[in-house]
């Protein structure tokens, strides 16, 4: 699935930091804790690749501007694979 979000204004950059909320049928043994973060150009992340199949993922944005100041992050509703 694509994860996309509103651009922030100033933004060069986005960190998202995936949480486990609920592994997949699968993955039952998998730890529910966060992940390491993801970099992203751009308001959106194909998680496809990223994360397990099947599970529900809550995650916490920030971005960061040309100064290389990050924003306080925001949480994302749950998000099923």
């Amino acid at each position: 699935g694509i994860l996309s979000w509103t651009p922030s204004p100033n933004a060069v950059a986005y960190r998202i930091t995936p949480i486990l909320i609920k592994p997949g049928k699968s993955f039952q043994d998998t730890r529910i804790e966060p992940y390491s973060p993801i970099l992203s150009p751009a308001a959106k992340l194909n998680l496809r690749r990223q994360l397990l199949p099947d599970g529900i993922y809550g995650f916490m944005i920030s971005s960061a501007n040309s100064s290389g100041q990050i924003s306080k992050p925001i949480r994302s509703e749950g998000f099923h694979l």
